[in-house]
């Protein structure tokens, strides 16, 4: 399970450097070397992946890749969204994909695993400084970058929520001290992309939106420095990863 957070590199957009235009592509000559990559990985102590996407083990036209045991196993999980939100580079509904790589349509041969809409690395952050090394790389180097959440990590006597928690997590923890969450129904909602739309919650007509309940906000901004938000400290910062929009730069990294 990949721990806290994950920056999926080289995927969609994220407005990293307000002088570069376009995004450089994999394979282009603006397209980071593998000796930058390769210093990237050691400035993350080797939290940085290069996965493919889980249906590609379902590919007869690929060989060396196709792994009958592995597709059958991919198969029975594939409608399991804590597969896909297990997984660094998978989503739980593959449209948004484009339906590039699904495992029937693979095997049926009606379709090849087209690579292009997923990431080609993957920072496996378990700390903020993993997640302020790989946004200063993307500001450097301008590729695109887009955050996905996973795992758990509750310290405090207030609960404290990292962006890689999920509501399921977060509800188990909550329910040792008889606690309530304003959180989503869904248990493999994520805590950034929540509170980010709002923080619609089924109880929310009780006790109001889950950006109602936050406290405090730690995020890294695009110039890869880590920073407290709340009503006394950066305020601006609080108030926009409050619900504001799905499009700000700024990415949450905990929350209280």
């Amino acid at each position: 399970m990949l721990q806290l957070l994950s920056l999926l590199l080289a995927t969609r957009y994220f407005a990293l450097s307000a002088s570069r235009e376009c995004k450089p592509l994999i394979n282009s000559t603006l397209w980071p070397s593998t000796q930058a990559w390769r210093a990237l990985n050691d400035s993350l102590s080797g939290k940085l992946l290069a996965p493919s996407p889980p249906a590609v083990v379902c590919e007869p036209s690929k060989p060396w890749l196709f792994d009958r045991a592995a597709c059958a196993q991919v198969g029975n999980s594939w409608s399991n969204s804590s597969f896909h939100t297990d997984d660094p580079v998978s989503v739980t509904y593959p449209n948004w994909q484009n339906d590039a790589c699904l495992p029937t349509a693979l095997l049926n041969k009606t379709a090849e695993c087209n690579l292009s809409p997923f990431p080609k690395y993957v920072v496996n952050a378990s700390h903020a400084a993993h997640v302020a090394e790989a946004v200063k790389f993307a500001s450097r180097t301008g590729v695109r970058v887009i955050v996905k959440g996973g795992a758990h990590d509750l310290l405090g006597s207030a609960m404290t929520v990292a962006s890689g928690h999920r509501m399921g997590e977060i509800y188990t923890e909550a329910s040792k001290y008889n606690a309530t969450f304003v959180g989503a129904a869904d248990p493999n909602v994520g805590i950034g992309g929540f509170l980010t739309g709002g923080g619609h919650s089924p109880i929310g007509s009780k006790y109001g939106l889950g950006v109602d309940n936050v406290l405090e906000i730690m995020v890294v901004t695009p110039d890869g420095v880590s920073r407290r938000a709340n009503a006394c400290q950066n305020p601006d910062i609080f108030w926009a990863v409050r619900g504001v929009s799905y499009l700000l730069d700024p990415e949450t990294l905990s929350g209280s």
